[in-house]
């Protein structure tokens, strides 16, 4: 009897058990295993290949593999537990160069090709059509069309390429490491909230000093952009932090992004071009519901114009509030401070008090009320092994049907991966022998772990990322799909992927979401109904210059990936980008390309970041249909989960928009929420 958890059928992984050698061991059985049965599945297929048996053994193939690496990588990569990192690294080569092999075998791109085209091809259903569209299109962009040269070429080039993006992301980590300040006269933390005021004090603590720690990391950083009523100290935490990991600040060459931008750049353009695309945004493209990077800047210029005269207003009324308190100059570090300050004056809501009413344990329950009055799922916590103590597990189920699994990872430790994310760990699927493979979710957050009995308290900030995050979530585990390269987020149009994020996040701008959501930890009451109609109000004050930043930073990667010159100026593109869209231009030593993680420690987002957008326009329309029809009305949840959550990636997504509105998506609902009627 094989005791390797990781050999063995399971639902939720047997993380206390895992060791470097079950790795090990697992990955050199799985891999051998999936070799031998491809061979034997190119020879069953080759005279007349069977759509359902084909793709569906290569989908069988890949879960199998994932089955065994999706732990470990979670340990090692995103739960920052060392002792399986060395085994996860060792390994992943030989992964990479066993999916490449997959990707580039000729003889599997014929069969595919021959599904593809042959008579039987409009017969399949959505799920196995697309699913064999993603092959296809896998093995185009791995080169199977290329010479032996170009092929040979073409790998050297993806890993150069994802040697740069680790470099890039280790730089970023080591500088936001490198740098602090220490304080020791409190007076000069005058407006901090005394939760982040303890969290650096224990920072110091630990780094073996008296006082307060100030670090660059993003919780540090907006605590004080938003609280600290020194002016002088915003400003030097928004020049370190705005310079990290670049040629300016005070660790100017460092950690220097901007050659590491330049190569990635420079490789992205060359892979293009090997594929035969003029510029990495065509290539991108591709995997995009836009059909073409013409239609997506045409998109994104057409909201500029509708967008940047708002955000001048709003700007404009801050200025003045600011000046009200002697800021006659006005400036990025201002920007934080003074709209908390509106908000607490014209919306009476100071951010310590309303964090009064979310704990984290209220909020989750809250999620799942919301969650079990939209789409009538249960989402109940149950008992599992974890990489954390402080680890939750919950059980989506719809009756007693399980429908999958959520790990909700939610305080900072050091070596976890930054920031808040989620993340499929196991896709659903059925397997060719009718076993049925549940989804399972992770949802990781940064959040500071409480002191010893007290609540977590949250910012209305972490809240809506929270909520963001389970609305991914929503999309992975309430799929219907049995093809797990369709189902959830997997084979999405990738500027459709943060649609469910941004909408579900929704529920705490509004009265009834809030009102779940909340509950004093001291009294147990919810949100003040005031303090709800306010919170709405609030948050759509200083929205357009949200949106604004998202649209700034979606059309300088459009711009950078569309250009054709190698040797191009990532910082020059920006700064031109800046001069004709910002209304509050950063220093011109601010390099913000240098810690842009999305767009330069993978390709997900690369000539795709304008996701962020193009999703604030659908979600915005999908959330005026709640809004008319009942924002907890179970029937319209029935509909986003039958219409869009249930079919994954099986369609694209504006087909699947389109019937849960009954009309084509327009940008009108998102015009009108920010105090604008669209344009003729």
């Amino acid at each position: 009897m094989n005791t390797n958890p990781l050999l063995v059928p399971y639902t939720l992984a047997a993380f206390d058990d895992l060791t470097p050698q079950q790795v090990d061991e697992a990955i050199t059985l799985v891999l051998a295993e999936n070799q031998l049965a491809l061979t034997a599945l190119l020879e069953d297929q080759a005279g007349s290949p069977s759509c359902g048996v084909l793709v569906k053994s290569l989908e069988d193939h890949y879960q199998r593999l994932q089955s065994v690496t999706a732990p470990f990588v979670q340990l090692a990569v995103v739960a920052g537990l060392p002792h399986l990192a060395d085994a996860c690294q060792a390994r992943q080569a030989e992964i990479n160069q066993y999916l490449i092999g997959l990707t580039q075998n000729a003889a599997l791109q014929q069969l595919l090709e021959a599904l593809a085209t042959g008579p039987l091809a409009t017969s399949y259903d959505a799920p196995s059509s697309r699913a064999l569209a993603l092959l296809r299109r896998n093995g185009r962009f791995a080169g199977t069309h290329l010479s032996a040269a170009d092929q040979q070429r073409l790998l050297e080039v993806n890993g150069a390429l994802a040697m740069q993006m680790q470099f890039f992301e280790l730089n970023v980590m080591e500088a936001e490491q490198a740098w602090s300040r220490l304080l020791t006269d409190e007076a000069e933390l005058a407006g901090i909230v005394p939760a982040d005021l303890d969290r650096m004090a224990r920072a110091a603590r630990l780094a073996g000093q008296d006082g307060w720690l100030l670090t660059l990391d993003f919780p540090t950083f907006i605590s004080i952009l938003t609280h600290a009523t020194s002016r002088d100290l915003r400003e030097a935490m928004y020049r370190a932090y705005t310079t990290q990991a670049s040629d300016q600040g005070d660790q100017a060459y460092e950690f220097d992004n901007g050659p590491v931008i330049s190569q990635i750049l420079r490789l992205r353009l060359e892979k293009a071009n090997l594929l035969g695309f003029a510029s990495y945004a065509h290539l991108s493209l591709e995997k995009r519901g836009f059909e073409s990077p013409a239609h997506a800047l045409s998109f994104m210029e057409g909201l500029l114009v509708d967008i940047r005269p708002l955000a001048l207003i709003e700007l404009h009324t801050l200025a003045e509030f600011a000046r009200e308190s002697g800021v006659d100059d006005f400036q990025p570090w201002d920007l934080e401070f003074y709209t908390e300050r509106y908000r607490q004056q014209h919306f009476d809501l100071r951010g310590q008090d309303v964090s009064e009413y979310f704990t984290l344990d209220g909020v989750l329950l809250g999620i799942g009320k919301i969650i079990d009055r939209l789409f009538t799922v249960q989402m109940t916590e149950t008992a599992a092994q974890v990489w954390d103590s402080s680890v939750k597990v919950y059980r989506f189920a719809e009756g007693a049907t399980t429908l999958g699994y959520l790990y909700v990872d939610a305080f900072t430790r050091a070596g976890k991966r930054p920031h808040v994310w989620m993340e499929g760990m196991r896709d659903r699927h059925r397997y060719r022998d009718d076993s049925l493979q549940l989804p399972v979710a992770v949802i990781g957050c940064n959040l500071n772990r409480p002191q010893a009995g007290q609540p977590c308290l949250l910012r209305l900030e972490d809240v809506a990322l929270l909520l963001h995050e389970f609305g991914h979530a929503l999309h992975h585990l309430l799929t219907t799909v049995d093809h797990a390269s369709v189902a959830g987020l997997r084979g999405l149009d990738e500027d459709a992927v943060e649609l469910p994020g941004v909408l579900f996040e929704k529920w705490c701008q509004s009265a009834p979401g809030l009102a779940l959501l909340s509950a004093h930890h001291k009294t147990g009451e919810p949100l003040p109904e005031q303090w709800q109609t306010n919170i709405a109000q609030a948050k759509a004050f200083q929205a357009t210059n949200a949106l604004l930043d998202q649209l700034i930073f979606s059309l300088f990667d459009m711009d950078l990936h569309l250009s054709t010159d190698a040797d191009q100026d990532a910082q020059r593109t920006l700064d031109a980008v800046l001069d004709n869209a910002s209304v509050l231009r950063p220093p011109m030593q601010a390099r913000l390309a240098a810690t842009f993680l999305h767009l330069f420690s993978n390709e997900n987002y690369a000539a795709g970041y304008y996701t962020y957008v193009w999703s604030a326009v659908l979600a915005t329309d999908a959330y005026e249909r709640f809004v008319q029809e009942g924002l907890l009305n179970a029937a319209t949840g029935a509909s986003w989960r039958q219409e869009v959550l249930a079919n994954g990636g099986t369609r694209p997504m504006l087909e699947l928009l389109t019937r849960f509105r009954g009309r084509q998506p327009t940008s009108a609902a998102l015009l009108r929420f920010l105090g604008k009627a669209p344009s003729s």
